[in-house]
């Protein structure tokens, strides 16, 4: 794409400025001039309306006046015999005749009277034959007649002389039919001019006009005839469109004979006086844009010319020529600007200076892992880059250990410093900076340097918060690095808990002569506080133990080693004594005191004991607070629960009293032992499994084997949770008698 200089888009702008201003300004003067045209022209035809109107009413008046002086001759003389009256001498030349009919219905009439001017009608050559043709030929309107309406007619005596009918209805119900001739209409309608007159009936016709072929004719497709013939007003002056051409009329509704004079006139002809001064207005205006733009352009130039030795320059710093300088000796803004921009050039060498410099020290930065040398670095670093003779830093870290710099004899303490947030300051006459160290927005430690004389410039303190910044995070770095190594090691230790803690579990799947264990086990974070046993005893019993201590975690952890430890004791001791192999309650009573006494009631833990004889399906149980166990009848398919007196939670006292239970199991008979992580999971929505949903999936899985009905409940649980993190370890172990083999 070609490139285009300043000079030329100053000037483009320039132009384009005249330009637009040049045809705004020609475009209103227009508009307004051709509005106010329009609106003379508009008065003019109104005034030359009524003007005309005023002539044509007062010649229809004084034909009406003449009509009636010999109507009422008429009337003397109807009836009688003898020759009728001649003219009178007060009789215009242009009334030819007037005629008497009696209406024999409403659509015949009689004739009965009639004058004649004898004079103006031997000049037309009108013998009395052809009068009697003429009063049966230009009869009465029956329309007009019936409505008592005064009217004016077009008609043509002889073919080729104008005559108008006036039509009037007297008292006594006669209709008078008077022939006028239309010299005078003629001399008032055909005056030549611009302007095109005529008369027209409330039928449309026209009645005399400029041009003669137009009378007798109908104009009612004309816009204008159209629009007097609807109109209610008695003058009105409008633009329209006639056969192509846009013309501007108005016609003037007469006080007498239902008639309108109009007038009409192509819109080109009465606009023309005003577009010939609009085209010489714009000729004169087109002068004076161009005397401008010269005067503009020889102005721009002298402009332009500094403007493109400071284009010139700016390229060649631009390119890293940081010497370069511009000459300007024009005195207005351009020489302040060159000035300004020497100054810049400058001023970016010192920057790139001090930048290169703040790269460096940067690197020398990020490599310390020593506080001390860190704040010592960087405030002697920051005191050499802005010339000043003393500095000092000094920082605290997140565990309180603070480390301190100084350099310099003479240095605000820190406890006066402690108080300001940051900035240039004054203290015994010399300036100083002082900028925070920041780690995550949070004020760690502070850098103050100064002792210099000079003020420091307005952009030192960005200059030191860009060394700060890298300060601050290096600090941070330093925290991170040996918080991960602690994490670290912390993890480690963490899974190698989990490890033990998943050694102290017995297998998934256990088979004890009749008795089948099917168990699952799940902790919600590395180390949980679910446990659950299963230990064989002589006699053929099976000591089956589940407990869920508060909360979870590694001191919850802490407690089920407790529990799992004293169970393994208890077992041995259980082995060797038949008291405690059949009953829960002793056992639980000594797990009881093995607990209080490790978390002295911090950490309590709900327990249930069942001692099971594979044999005959006997158990007898015990419980401490724990969730119940439910147990499916094979005979008659009921879910019930292993129901027992509920003791208090291991740990909870440091003596505490259970209760034994027993029951039967049959064969094929179900017990399910399970931790309240199972119906309190909760789904994405935080909706709770609960209880019943729990128990539903129980019945509708128990004639599984145990091993599919775990895992089918399972399925369940996990389709309810879809994927929501456990809240609670969730332990559940699904227990069988089977038949004997």
């Amino acid at each position: 794409m070609t490139k285009l200089s300043l000079g030329t888009k100053f000037i483009g702008v320039v132009l384009v400025s005249l330009a637009l201003s040049f045809l705004t300004m020609v475009w209103n003067a227009a508009y307004l001039f051709r509005k106010d045209n329009l609106d003379s022209i508009y008065i003019s035809s109104e005034l030359l309306l009524s003007a005309k109107s005023g002539e044509v009413q007062s010649w229809v008046r004084a034909l009406i006046r003449e009509t009636g002086w010999i109507n009422g001759i008429l009337t003397v003389w109807d009836g009688h015999t003898g020759k009728r009256p001649s003219a009178p001498l007060s009789v215009s030349d242009e009334l030819l005749w007037v005629a008497h009919y009696e209406p024999v219905n409403s659509n015949t009439f009689v004739l009965k009277a009639s004058w004649w001017n004898q004079k103006k009608a031997d000049s037309l050559s009108l013998p009395d034959a052809r009068k009697s043709q003429v009063l049966t030929q230009f009869g009465p309107d029956s329309v007009a007649a019936k409505n008592r309406r005064t009217t004016l007619r077009a008609r043509k005596l002889l073919d080729s002389v104008p005559v108008l009918l006036l039509q009037q209805t007297l008292p006594t119900g006669r209709v008078v039919v008077s022939g006028v001739l239309t010299p005078e209409l003629n001399r008032i309608f055909g005056e030549a001019g611009p302007y095109e007159f005529g008369l027209v009936n409330a039928a449309g016709e026209v009645m005399a006009h400029r041009r003669p072929e137009l009378i007798q004719t109908r104009l009612s497709g004309s816009p204008l005839v159209k629009r007097l013939l609807v109109s209610k007003a008695t003058r009105e002056v409008l633009e329209y469109s006639d056969s192509g051409k846009d013309r501007l009329g108005g016609f003037v509704r007469l006080g007498v004979a239902d008639v309108f004079v109009i007038n009409q006139v192509p819109k080109e002809i009465a606009l023309e006086a005003g577009n010939i001064l609009i085209e010489r207005s714009i000729i004169l205006a087109l002068l004076v844009f161009s005397v401008v733009f010269i005067v503009a352009y020889i102005f721009v130039q002298g402009i332009l010319a500094p403007i493109e030795r400071l284009s010139q320059a700016t390229q060649l710093l631009a390119a890293g020529d940081y010497s370069v300088r511009v000459d300007v000796q024009s005195g207005d803004e351009i020489a302040d600007l060159a000035t300004r921009f020497n100054q810049m050039g400058g001023e970016i060498s010192r920057r790139i200076e001090q930048l290169s410099e703040i790269n460096d020290a940067s690197h020398q930065i990020v490599r310390t892992l020593e506080p001390g040398e860190l704040v010592e670095f960087s405030s002697t670093f920051l005191a050499a880059l802005l010339e000043c003779p003393s500095s000092g830093g000094v920082y605290v870290s997140k565990e309180g250990k603070r480390v301190e710099s100084r350099r310099g004899e003479s240095l605000p303490s820190w406890e006066m410093l402690s108080s300001k947030e940051g900035g240039s300051f004054e203290w015994e006459g010399k300036q100083w900076l002082l900028s925070p160290i920041m780690e995550k927005s949070e004020r760690r430690g502070s850098i103050v340097i100064g002792g210099r004389d000079a003020p420091f410039r307005k952009d030192d303190p960005n200059l030191v918060g860009t060394v700060l910044a890298t300060v601050g995070a290096t600090y941070e770095n330093i925290r991170l690095i040996r918080e991960t190594a602690d994490k670290a090691r912390l993890d480690k230790e963490l899974e190698t808990a989990r490890h033990v803690q998943n050694t102290m579990f017995p297998p998934t799947s256990i088979r004890i002569g009749n008795l089948e264990l099917q168990s699952y086990y799940s902790p919600a974070s590395e180390c949980g506080g679910d446990w659950w046993g299963c230990v064989e005893l002589p006699g053929g019993r099976v000591m089956v133990a589940i407990g869920d201590a508060t909360g979870h975690g590694v001191p919850a952890a802490m407690i089920t080693a407790t529990a799992k430890a004293s169970c393994s004791v208890l077992s041995g001791l259980a082995s060797a004594s038949s008291t405690l192999a059949s009953s829960p309650r002793a056992l639980m009573h000594l797990l009881n005191k093995a607990v209080f006494e490790a978390t002295q009631g911090q950490i309590q833990m709900t327990f249930f004991i069942a001692i099971f004889d594979s044999i005959t399906g006997e158990v007898v149980f015990s419980s401490a607070s724990h969730d119940p166990v439910y147990w499916y009848r094979q005979g008659d398919e009921t879910m019930d629960i292993l129901m027992s007196e509920q003791g208090p939670r291991l740990g909870q006292d440091p003596v505490s009293y259970f209760e034994n239970e027993s029951q039967k199991l049959a064969p094929g008979d179900v017990v399910v032992l399970y931790t309240d992580g199972i119906p309190e999971g909760k789904n994405p929505t935080d909706e709770e499994w609960g209880e019943s949903k729990f128990v539903r999936s129980l019945k509708k899985h128990v004639q599984e084997s145990p091993e599919e009905m775990r895992e089918s409940v399972l399925g369940d649980f996990r389709k309810f949770t879809d994927g929501h993190p456990l809240e609670d370890d969730v332990t559940l172990v699904v227990c069988k008698f089977h038949p004997v083999a």
